[in-house]
């Protein structure tokens, strides 16, 4: 496993080690040690770039981007990564909140 080729830089939001590069995600250097941040390369159809992924890994919100949900329905939704529980955002220009991924493509119901 290899440091992702220029961006020594970024870093795991949770314990600020390294984030290194596998064949489908970046992980924290310290995940034998229980630091289980980990961010795919590719989620919603969409390839980040490293300068993408620098920019969840920071906590910050990136797009809105058009995605394509598991059911190959495209969409627009802004990303912002959630280093506490590890998961994707997803938020709406509709909605105010952020509304996690559920593990079937669909959106959760309102209450």
């Amino acid at each position: 496993m290899n440091m992702p080729s220029g961006s020594n830089d970024l870093r795991c939001p949770v314990c600020g080690g390294h984030m290194l590069e596998g064949r489908k995600s970046l992980f924290c250097e310290n995940w034998r040690d229980g630091c289980g941040v980990r961010v795919w390369k590719e989620s919603f159809g969409h390839k980040f770039s490293t300068e993408e992924l620098g920019v969840l890994l920071a906590g910050k919100e990136l797009g809105p981007l058009d995605l394509v949900s598991r059911a190959g329905r495209p969409f627009r939704a802004t990303l912002r990564f959630e280093a506490a529980d590890g998961k994707l955002r997803l938020i709406f220009a509709d909605r105010k909140a952020a509304q996690p991924f559920c593990d079937d493509g669909a959106q959760p119901e309102s209450a």
